[in-house]
């Protein structure tokens, strides 16, 4: 299987300065003439997919990342745009700081590299970091994270976290099924993805013991008008072609005071894999990707400043990438190598709504951020049970009052979570002895799941329904958060970080059918306690090299749990119905350094 793709884009930016002079045009026309010939044979050039005002060599720009504490008394144009080529950002503690200054393992991958990679989804993003694994169910936003082996499988609650910017996306517990479907962003007005690895509790809270995944977006310009737009066409061997296109827009409204950005996106992706068996079709992974992002950036006073932004992502896939083969050969088993059976189709949507509000005021000797947002993280799938379990079935179904054979056996699920959350942070500014940073966080999550075990009667028509269930769980967390950092001399420094979180639960099931476990439902609820810890130690000596010690600890919530029934055996009045919080430790010793000329 072979893929090729071209490229092209078209921008507008306040760069042009660096271009060409109107003196000497050859050596840009030598540069249009060299990008025709390479366009013909079927290879476009590093620089065509990029926006204009990004194609200026020896220039390095950068916008301060958000929710993150700059202080006027730096220089702001400089802060806001301009770094040290080579200087790799990061805000991994909550603070704009150089990578080679944060005390543990964190990676920086550039957007617009992701980009010339062809990387398209998660799957791709993460498949360039050491230590990163998205194990994947079939198809973009169905699968789990992992970092550093730390997983229990997917029919948890998450080992690792994912954000955009300040705000962590998804839910914290097992009835979210974070674990199951995580977001699948697009490359949507990225600015670059941030990998955090270890334990991340103190700053990030639940669900971040394995590390961390946030997405750092571009932020409105209040200064400069710009804007690019894209295409990007591509081929498939064996499955047909596919195609992006992208359009973003910054439009300063006052000039230096606010600015409105806005990306639009959308992706078709051509299918791969064939349905064979009842339900026959081509390209049954085909999948449509498309999303909008919409900031509004308003700079009130050189001390207050405020963001209020709006997105939106639908993932819409035809089926899984999934074939069938054998355990024991190692072959395809339905007639090929892309080939699935099916006696039902299965579709998957995922959906983010995502809006948030972020509020700034620098006080001189700290700095405080308003963060406040609200979500809808919505995943509806349908699996398809192998003809194993559906002959299975229709020998025992008698047995639990099924009296009708099935043509088909497969699940329909849907699980929406509905999310808030409320974050103020203050940091101090840096300081020569001492830099410290306190917080509080609250979040809500609201998950609701249908569930439905079904099949389609033999002869049709009609279904038959086996199990229908309805499950509310709700997860409220409470938490104080804070860290000090002393500079024991200009080249070590020690820190220390505690968080302390509270948490209620609430889960409730309403259940029916020939095989429920819990006819008639439940209802539980729990109240629990979590600590977090970090302290490291680092040293650099000179502006090259950095060494560093940390331990650090991290936690999953507890949780609740339906009576453990069975429609056979009965109830087990041994079971109990909650289980306690996970937490990890870990030790990390690491060096950072520099030994190449802009690395």
């Amino acid at each position: 299987m072979g893929t090729s793709s071209a490229r092209g884009s078209i921008g507008a930016g306040h760069d042009h300065h660096d271009r060409p002079g109107a003196t000497d045009r050859r050596p840009l026309t030598r540069a249009i003439c060299t990008a025709l010939l390479l366009a013909l044979a079927g290879a476009a050039p590093a620089w065509a997919a990029a926006p204009v005002s990004q194609q200026v060599i020896g220039k390095a720009s950068t916008t301060a990342a958000s929710g993150t504490s700059v202080h006027p008394a730096q220089d702001k144009a400089a802060t806001k745009h301009a770094v040290t080529l080579g200087e790799v950002m990061v805000t991994a503690d909550r603070r704009r700081e150089p990578s080679r200054e944060v005390p543990m393992h964190v990676d920086e991958v550039p957007a617009s590299r992701l980009r010339r990679l062809g990387a398209q989804s998660l799957g791709d993003y993460v498949s360039y970091q050491p230590g990163v694994f998205f194990a994947s169910q079939g198809g973009a936003g169905q699968g789990q994270l992992v970092m550093r082996g730390v997983s229990t499988g997917n029919q948890t609650s998450p080992t690792v976290s994912v954000y955009i910017d300040d705000v962590p996306v998804g839910g914290s517990t097992v009835y979210a099924s974070a674990a199951t479907f995580v977001f699948d962003p697009a490359l949507l007005d990225l600015d670059h993805i941030e990998f955090l690895f270890g334990p991340q509790g103190t700053l990030y809270g639940a669900g971040s013991m394995g590390g961390l995944i946030k997405y750092v977006t571009h932020q409105p310009d209040t200064d400069r008008f710009g804007g690019n737009a894209g295409v990007d066409i591509s081929h498939t061997q064996g499955a047909g072609m596919g195609y992006t296109e992208h359009a973003t827009l910054n439009l300063p409204l006052v000039e230096g005071v606010a600015a409105l950005r806005a990306s639009v996106f959308d992706r078709h992706s051509a299918g791969v894999y064939r349905a064979v068996g009842e339900t026959p079709a081509s390209g049954a992974d085909r999948t449509h990707t498309r999303g909008a992002r919409v900031q509004l950036q308003v700079d009130a006073s050189s001390r207050l400043s405020f963001n209020l932004s709006a997105m939106a992502q639908k993932i819409a896939a035809d089926g899984l990438s999934m074939a069938d083969y054998s355990l024991a050969t190692g072959r395809p088993v339905s007639g090929g190598p892309y080939h699935r059976r099916l006696n039902h189709r299965e579709p998957f949507s995922q959906t983010l709504q995502l809006y948030a509000f972020r509020a700034g005021y620098e006080f001189g000797w700290a700095h405080l951020d308003w963060i406040s947002s609200y979500q809808n993280f919505v995943n509806r799938s349908v699996q398809d049970y192998p003809d194993g379990f559906l002959a299975l079935l229709n020998v025992l179904g008698p047995a639990f009052g099924v009296d009708r054979q099935l043509s088909s056996l497969y699940v329909d699920s849907r699980y929406d979570v509905h999310k808030t959350s409320q974050e103020m942070r203050l940091t101090s500014r840096k300081g020569e002895h001492i830099d410290w940073l306190a917080g509080m966080w609250f979040n809500r999550e609201e998950a609701w799941e249908q569930y439905a075990l079904e099949g389609a009667n033999l002869p049709p028509p009609g279904n038959s329904v086996l199990l229908t269930q309805r499950v509310n769980a709700r997860f409220e967390e409470y938490a104080g958060y804070g860290n000090v950092t002393w500079h024991v001399t200009p080249t070590m420094d020690v820190s220390a970080g505690l968080r302390a979180s509270g948490n209620a639960q609430q889960l409730s099931n309403v259940e029916s059918g020939a095989v429920a476990g819990s006819a008639g439902g439940f209802r539980e609820h729990m109240i629990s306690d979590d600590i977090t810890k970090m302290l490291t130690f680092s040293y650099r000596p000179d502006k090259t090299h950095s060494y560093y010690l940390r331990a650090s600890t991290g936690y999953r919530p507890g949780g609740l749990q339906a009576p453990v029934t069975s429609t056979i055996f009965g109830a087990n009045p041994g079971a109990k119905n909650s289980f306690g919080s996970d937490t990890l430790q870990s030790y990390e010793l690491g060096y950072k350094g520099s030994h190449l000329a802009g690395d």
